[in-house]
């Protein structure tokens, strides 16, 4: 008899536990932007975990080609400002450098900077908040 109240606790502990851990997982918020890269149109979104802090990833594409470029932020600042490097088929091909993107803090207009990898071109960013 004993073992069976045993056995009925820890099945009562188990389902306790992944109901808990079901709420617990993370969801996604997203920032959406429209704006420009030089001169050419982009929509931009942000995708930011709710349970991991100062890791910021997302989308962007170009307006005429509509295909997805992913980017993921990097851990620490450049010169200051926040570093999200693009990947197109798992080659890192760019990175973007946002002046005023700091944190967990999504203004309604987002400056900076797009480069290639090597730093020989680069092109003004301007987005705006949807």
């Amino acid at each position: 008899m004993k073992m069976k109240n045993l056995i009925m606790f820890l099945a009562i502990c188990l389902a306790a536990t992944m109901s808990t851990n079901l709420s617990a997982q993370i969801s996604i918020e997203e920032h959406k932007y429209s704006g420009t890269i030089g001169n050419i149109p982009i929509e931009l979104t942000f995708h930011v975990p709710s349970r991991m802090y100062n890791f910021i990833s997302g989308t962007y594409l170009y307006k005429s080609v509509r295909q997805d470029i992913w980017f993921r932020g990097e851990h620490g600042v450049f010169e200051g400002a926040i570093k999200l490097t693009e990947s197109v088929d798992g080659k890192d091909t760019g990175f973007f450098v946002f002046n005023n993107l700091n944190g967990m803090n999504f203004p309604r207009k987002i400056v900076g900077k797009w480069y290639t990898m090597d730093r020989s071109r680069s092109y003004d960013v301007t987005l705006y908040k949807e």
